[in-house]
């Protein structure tokens, strides 16, 4: 029986802290004491700044027992959502919303397909979808959307939506943006520990 490790499979970190840790293994079990060295050394020191960065990334979203300062998110959950509300009305939003792209066709395929299953459904016998796509073209539609929502409604709006979030949400919320980015913490971790590895070898 072939055994097969498909690489594919698992992340770049844990590929690199499985390569690191087999380093070490070799290195306690070969007879040549200075190659031995080596091989645990930068082994050993890869692992620590890769598994010290994993586990300041861990802190950050989850509360550890015994680790003051782990769960940052959820302790800050109040204040998180604050500053998410205030970073998108400030720099998403700055100088007002902006509805120039917004599709005509589309929004009067809507409202007229929303008429028609309502109580109002009467009123598709006096006017057609086309000429609800041009009575929104000639209003403006999006100019007119800009000039009635203010930064003030905004602020208002995203302050109801931000509110409704839960301490998981945010937390998942964050992980996905970053995640990605994340693994390079963990990778440069390894990185770095094993550049100290080298030093301590030469001194």
């Amino acid at each position: 029986m072939s055994f097969h490790f498909n690489f594919k499979k698992y992340s770049p970190t844990t590929v690199v802290n499985l390569l690191l840790l087999l380093m070490v293994i070799i290195g306690l079990f070969i007879d040549d004491n200075e190659l031995s060295h080596i091989l645990k050394t930068l082994g050993l020191y890869g692992l620590s700044g890769s598994l010290t960065n994993s586990l300041a990334i861990i802190m950050i979203f989850e509360r550890i027992p015994g680790i003051v300062g782990s769960g940052i998110i959820e302790k800050n959950f109040n204040s998180f959502k604050k500053k998410l509300k205030e970073t998108l009305v400030s720099h998403l939003f700055f100088g007002g919303l902006e509805l120039q792209s917004i599709n005509i066709d589309l929004i009067s395929q809507q409202i007229y397909s929303k008429v028609q299953s309502s109580r109002l459904g009467f009123v598709a016998q006096f006017i057609s979808q086309e000429q609800l796509k041009d009575l929104l073209e000639s209003v403006e539609l999006p100019k007119l959307l800009t000039e009635a929502i203010s930064s003030d409604d905004l602020e208002k709006i995203l302050e109801k939506q931000i509110e409704k979030l839960k301490p998981i949400q945010v937390k998942d919320l964050i992980r996905n943006i970053i995640a990605e980015h994340l693994q390079w913490l963990v990778l440069w971790g390894a990185i770095f520990g094993i550049i100290f590895g080298v030093i301590s070898l030469i001194l």
